[in-house]
Parts: C-alpha cells; structure tokens; sequence
C-alpha cells in the first residue's frame, strides 16, 4: 500500500486518555476508530494514537474530526491491521504549522573498547552508527517558539525524557512514529527577524513503542 499522507510532525507524551478499542478488528487505512463511550473521553482536535492490544504497532491519526458516542474520526488512517487496538490522547503535545524536513542520518559514535584487562586495551572497535532523525522546521512563527520550549523544558525535564515523534518521511513517502529523545539537550533556533525563525532538532531511536 503507497500512503500520500503528507502531514504536520507532532511531538508528544504520556497517555491522557487510553481506551480500549470496541467493535473487534480494525484494517488498515480506517479514519472511523471504534471506541465505547467516546464522546465521553475525546474531543474535536485531539490528536489521536492508534496502538494494537500489547501497545505496539503505533499508527499516528492526525487530529478528531469529529466525535461520537461510539466512534472517533479522525484525518489520518490507520497503517496496519489491528485485531485489537487502544485509542491514546496524549498527556502533553506540540504541534508546529509550518514547513519542515524530515531526514534519516547515521552518527559515527567512534571507537570502544573491545577487549582490556587490568586497564591495559587490547583490542578495540568501531562503535555501530546511531540511527537518528534531523528534523528542521521553516519560517516557524516566534509565538509557537513558546509551545516548542515549554514541551521540551517541562514535559521532557529539558531534554532527559523519551517521547513519541511522528512525521512524514518524503523519501520512502511513509509514516514514521518513533519512541525517541533529543540527541542533546538544546535546540537550534536560528531567527530570521522578530517574527519567525528555523528551528532544528536531533532526535535518536529509544526502544519501545509509544512512550
């Protein structure tokens, strides 16, 4: 299946809202999520995570559309089949409205000790390459520079915290939702005037699913 689904990244943690799926299976590509009680839990513009019965799987889909007694609908489709699923509204998010890129780099990390004895090296390695994400948003407007701060110095504890990022890869034209955390702890903001700037953030993969 090829998606075409171009959309805002989003940053974001913590389970506000999780649910269990009804209605049994959920294929791939549905915006109708079936969830008891709904309109109960959900609202419109709550972004919304898709996640199978143990927690993996992660489809991100996009924001509410709508919201009912028994369903949520929501912009983006679901990427796999799920023969159970949870609905998570996330504790804490951000989400920027401008341009951006999104970029998949290798690290060299160096070397690391592979055999030593009584602190004598005997032999030593290239350290494996990290996969990261560099992703750069443009002309990001200087009022949501805010948001993008107080995500990443309060929710993240300025930088030591694992959070879910999802966001478009343009290469292989696919979704990617990745348990992550910032490479350093910072940012890099360059600002074009008082009114916008690019902001610049590395990410690293962190095992797990939805965090």
């Amino acid at each position: 299946m090829t998606w075409t689904y171009y959309f805002k990244p989003i940053l974001a943690q913590g389970e506000g809202v999780k649910r269990s799926g009804s209605g049994g299976s959920l294929g791939a590509g549905s915006t109708d999520i079936p969830v008891s009680s709904a309109s109960t839990y959900f609202s419109q513009n709550d972004p919304i995570f898709v996640t199978d019965g143990s927690g993996g799987n992660v489809s991100y889909c996009g924001l509410a559309v709508s919201v009912d007694a028994d369903s949520v609908t929501v912009t983006l489709p679901t990427r796999v089949n799920y023969t159970s699923h949870y609905v998570i509204k996330p504790t804490a998010w951000v989400i920027l409205e401008c341009d951006y890129k999104a970029m998949e780099i290798d690290r060299d990390l160096g070397v690391e000790n592979f055999e030593a004895s009584g602190g004598v090296i005997y032999r030593t390695q290239v350290k494996d390459a990290t996969k990261r994400w560099l992703i750069s948003w443009q002309d990001l407007e200087m009022s949501s520079w805010g948001d993008v701060r107080d995500f990443i110095e309060t929710t993240l504890n300025y930088g030591l915290e694992d959070f879910t990022a999802a966001f478009w890869d343009d290469v292989e034209q696919a979704q990617v939702v990745v348990c992550v955390r910032l490479a350093q702890r910072g940012w890099r903001l360059q600002t074009k005037d008082t009114q916008c700037g690019d902001l610049e953030l590395e990410l690293f993969y962190v095992n797990g699913d939805y965090e």
